[in-house]
C-alpha cells in the first residue's frame, strides 16, 4: 500500500491541571489524503520542565498498554517538533493577548 498526504494538521489543546503541571497541552497529528480521508495519531504532549521552564514535544507514552508504540524517524520528528512548538507558542501568545483586552 502506498499513501500520500496532502496536508498534515497539528491539533493542540491546552491542558490546565494542577495535578500534572508539567503537561501543558495535548497534541494530535491529523494526516489528510487527496480524497479528504484522514488518519489521526493522538497522545502526543507538550511538556514544561518544572526546573527550567523549557517546553518540549513528547511522543505518546502509555504504561498500561504494552503494545502501544509510536516510532518516528529522527529527522522527521525534529521537523514535527519544531512545527508543533512554533504553533503552540503562537497560540499561547494570542491567548495571553486576548486576556489583556
Amino acid at each position: 500500500m502506498k499513501a500520500s498526504f496532502k496536508e498534515i494538521i497539528f491539533k493542540i489543546e491546552p491542558i490546565y491541571s494542577d495535578s500534572c503541571s508539567e503537561i501543558v497541552a495535548s497534541v494530535s497529528i491529523i494526516l489528510i489524503d487527496d480524497l479528504e480521508r484522514y488518519f489521526i495519531v493522538g497522545g502526543f504532549t507538550i511538556r514544561k520542565d518544572i526546573y527550567t521552564g523549557k517546553i518540549c514535544f513528547a511522543s505518546p507514552e502509555n504504561e498500561r498498554r504494552e503494545n502501544y508504540h509510536i516510532e518516528i524517524e529522527y529527522s522527521l520528528q525534529k521537523i514535527i517538533e519544531r512545527e508543533v512548538l512554533s504553533k503552540f507558542k503562537k497560540e499561547s501568545i494570542s491567548i495571553i493577548e486576548e486576556d489583556k483586552i
